[in-house]
């Protein structure tokens, strides 16, 4: 967790450490050394379409030729065939295709590898939507 939404570095205020095996620790190493130098995707505010165009799973996993942070761990998880190519996240909870809103973050990443219920209430889904 970072303490700003600027494009100049942040002091990181919270961490956590979530176990992965061995195997698939490597084989997502592997990967994302293949995409070092791709840049970071930052979020285009000019309108809601430019929002939802680069907040879309498919660019904050390389899409676009840039990752976000979460798109390039779940890219790099589904790459390495967890979750038989899913990533951690599973597809149909990446997006939400009748309102083509996309809700890949590091909320809802979070919440697939503990493993705990992805909603646990109207709040908790609304600040891992916006997060």
């Amino acid at each position: 967790m970072h303490d700003s939404v600027s494009k100049d570095e942040s002091p990181v205020t919270k961490s956590e450490e979530l176990p992965i095996s061995h195997t698939l620790a490597q084989e997502m190493t592997r990967h994302i050394q293949t995409a070092l130098g791709k840049g970071f995707s930052f979020i285009s505010y000019e309108n809601i379409d430019e929002i939802r165009a680069t907040l879309s799973p498919e660019a904050q996993k390389g899409g676009d030729g840039t990752f976000s942070c979460v798109g390039l761990i779940e890219w790099a998880a589904e790459e390495s065939g967890y979750n038989s190519g899913q990533g951690f996240i599973r597809n149909d909870l990446e997006s939400i295709p009748i309102l083509d809103l996309p809700t890949i973050s590091p909320f809802l990443l979070h919440s697939a590898m503990v493993g705990s219920r992805l909603v646990n209430s109207a709040k908790d889904w609304l600040i891992g939507l916006f997060d």
